[in-house]
């Protein structure tokens, strides 16, 4: 939830947010925008506008999104909110999946984050990290730690994901503008997988490999796509 501020435009900050993740929902905003005016109005009003689109059946994405209305930025949206109008591309299902798990990761659950662009990165650390084939987040609270994301798939290994995670830290442990920020776990990595078990089976390896002598790791667990719409009624 973001705090009350009449000073606020509830247009540009919905468009911005829509921006920043690709793809978001109305159920999502409403939680993350929730007391700062009529969110599903101030949608409307964007659409009307040009300044988003709803994706669905109609735009070629059939039955994806599980019933629910997907809203992506228009070229002209994107550029008003800073963006390139690359934003405005049609995804491609994986795309989709991973812009998906992101906007949850960051906006529906606990503790909240905000995704980083590789502007925002150069800004904090001077480096865009690995901003081009990655993710990344901070906290909204508490110690501002920014994170690399790594979304971990069903089929993929635990092994790898693990032994990416100790290359990173011990890579940016090494940038100067990094070491301090990797020794005091202001930058770390975040695991993000989709099953329960799987998340506690990482946190074991991630605690018996002391993988957090080298930077704050979490294992974060979020639904998958295909999960949307019990996700949703959770």
């Amino acid at each position: 939830m973001v705090e009350r501020d009449d000073t606020i435009d509830l247009r540009a900050l919905i468009l911005e947010h829509i921006g920043r993740y690709r793809i978001s929902f109305l159920p999502v905003m409403e939680r993350v925008f929730a007391g700062l005016g009529d969110v599903k109005g101030t949608v409307q009003k964007l659409q009307k506008a040009g300044l988003i689109t709803a994706l669905g059946r109609t735009a070629g994405y059939g039955s994806i999104f599980g019933g629910y209305t997907a809203y992506q930025t228009t070229a002209k949206g994107a550029k008003q909110a800073g963006f390139t109008v690359k934003r405005a591309k049609k995804l491609e299902e994986n795309a989709l999946e991973i812009s998906f798990r992101i906007l949850w990761l960051c906006c529906m659950g606990k503790p909240r984050y905000r995704r980083l662009e590789e502007r925002h990165l150069v800004q904090l650390f001077g480096h865009p990290l690995k901003s081009k084939n990655g993710y990344y987040c901070m906290e909204m609270k508490g110690e501002r730690r920014v994170y690399r994301i790594r979304l971990i798939g069903q089929e993929s290994d635990d092994e790898y994901a693990l032994r990416e995670t100790r290359k990173d830290l011990v890579e940016c442990g090494e940038l100067p503008i990094l070491k301090e920020f990797c020794q005091h776990a202001r930058y770390g990595n975040l695991l993000v997988v989709s099953k329960p078990e799987r998340r506690r089976r990482l946190e074991e390896r991630v605690n018996k490999q002391g993988l957090k002598q080298l930077g704050h790791v979490r294992v974060a667990q979020v639904p998958d796509l295909a999960e949307i719409g019990g996700a949703f009624r959770d």
